[in-house]
């Protein structure tokens, strides 16, 4: 008896979805491809793990009707986050079956080993949604077809109601042109030169002892349908596909007819075939989202902007700040000789007598004052008395001036001594001392105090103690002079 083996397509109208196997086993790949240049095409199949939810990645063994020799050595394995992608895999997997698909090898120079990419159709594109008759052989894929479903019997809503997904579809040779049928309905023809096309890949599965019925994978996308068909051949014949246990939990059609044993019945309709998008309820983007599952907030009702509503806040208006205004400096022109000079050619209207003195000579223009034309010919301004300067004011946007710091200019260019530049910044000269005279004696030499003999017995002691303390006095005063 067989492996129980379940073929899949590569890949839908030559497109597909490259899967990288991590932990690949060197050893098996360097026997049978070391020295290999660009890249092999081998037959592999997914075993399911069920300790780890991977894949593990086999070669296909040398004879596939072998249950012991079909399963070859395990090269390495596929990670579970692609595997879940893959939803109608566990169809396959349920029904005991072991899919077989096409994997590459390649030589990877950076990393310096075999580097294996398991090759399946997109995850809705998989596995058909539907199962072939026993005794039947389905055409390998490889090339789109389009099937003209406007001789068919589907509708569009139809058709659209089975989209996404891959069919098996019965092939049936009628004159120059192929019909195309999906379950008890035609689904439409091929005609032209692709009927033609289609017909020879028919021929070549035909024997002598018998013509088997033909199938072949249709892919439906969006109201459209097309074959995904190749010539069979001794590397790629046309196969058995087996049925699956499971059947599609996608509904076909957006209705379903149920009869109780009480002779009554009842139709469910699709959620989306019964209300428009519009007319679905959503939650606001504040309610909290509770799963009896423990899972997280779906896609759906995730919320639009976040999960707490936004508080306004007013900003803060900002406060003027105080600007300071530019005091005006009192302006010291230099005052500037005017000369006014006549031209020669004009004659002078009043000549002043021989025998006055050039002093009290003063010409008419000088007396009037004509308008300022230049700085050079403008007036010395005298300078505006310390009650004239303007006042500093105070406004919202003002700040106080600082007082400028008084800095003594001195001359460094010329020799001085400290008395001169104490004298430059204005610092008072303190006043010398006054210097001490010498001791002398004193004026008075019949002074008692002085000249008393403290040996004298009529002396009392309280009147020696105190010419003692005189006399001490005025030592210690004459060294503290000296």
């Amino acid at each position: 008896m067989g492996p129980r083996i379940y073929p899949l397509a590569p890949a839908t109208w030559g497109e597909g979805v490259e899967l990288p196997v991590d932990n690949v086993v060197q050893a098996p790949l360097f026997n049978d491809f070391a020295g290999m240049a660009g890249m092999a095409h081998e037959e592999v199949l997914l075993q399911p793990n069920p300790l780890s939810g991977s894949w593990r990645v086999r070669l296909l063994g040398a004879s596939i009707d072998d249950q012991e020799t079909a399963q070859g050595r395990v090269i390495g394995e596929i990670d579970p986050y692609y595997r879940e992608r893959f939803t109608d895999m566990r169809r396959v997997d349920a029904s005991l079956l072991m899919p077989k698909t096409s994997a590459t090898v390649a030589w990877d120079e950076a990393a310096g080993q075999f580097a294996v990419r398991v090759l399946l159709p997109p995850p809705l594109l998989a596995v058909p949604r539907n199962d072939a008759p026993d005794d039947t052989l389905t055409l390998p894929s490889g090339e789109m077809l389009v099937v003209d479903t406007s001789m068919g019997e589907y509708t569009r809503e139809e058709i659209t109601a089975r989209s996404p997904g891959q069919w098996l579809v019965a092939l049936h040779h009628i004159g120059s042109l192929v019909a195309i049928t999906l379950g008890p309905k035609l689904l439409g023809a091929i005609r032209g030169d692709e009927a033609t096309q289609l017909i020879s890949y028919m021929q070549a599965t035909h024997t002598d002892s018998q013509v088997p019925q033909l199938y072949a994978r249709a892919v439906l996308l969006q109201g459209m349908a097309a074959l995904d068909v190749a010539e069979p051949s001794e590397d790629n014949p046309a196969y058995p596909v087996q049925q699956l246990k499971v059947p599609d939990v996608r509904l076909a059609k957006p209705w379903s007819l149920i009869e109780f044993p009480d002779d009554t019945w009842g139709v469910s309709v699709e959620r989306d075939h019964v209300a428009d998008p519009g007319d679905y309820l959503h939650p606001k983007h504040t309610a909290r989202y509770v799963s009896l599952a423990g899972i997280e907030r779906p896609d759906s009702v995730a919320p639009t902007t976040e999960e707490f509503e936004r508080v306004q806040v007013a900003k803060p208006q900002p406060q003027p700040q105080p600007v300071s205004q530019p005091v005006p400096e009192p302006q010291h022109p230099e005052p500037v000789e005017r000369t006014h000079s006549a031209p020669e050619d004009a004659a002078p209207e009043d000549t002043a007598p021989e025998d006055a003195a050039p002093e009290d000579v003063v010409p008419e223009e000088a007396v009037q004052e004509p308008a300022p034309e230049s700085p050079s010919q403008t007036e010395a301004v005298p300078e505006p008395e310390p009650d004239d300067e303007p006042e500093i004011g105070f406004t919202p946007e003002t700040e106080l001036v600082p007082e400028p710091e008084f800095v003594p200019q001195v001359d460094f260019s010329q020799e001085f001594s400290v008395e001169s530049l104490l004298a430059s910044a204005s610092v008072p000269k303190l006043a010398p001392e006054p210097e001490l005279e010498p001791d002398h004696e004193p004026e008075n030499q019949d002074d008692e105090e002085f000249f008393i003999d403290l040996d004298d017995p009529n002396l009392s002691e309280v009147e020696k103690v105190r010419l003692r303390r005189k006399q001490r006095e005025r030592e210690g005063g004459g060294r503290h002079r000296r």
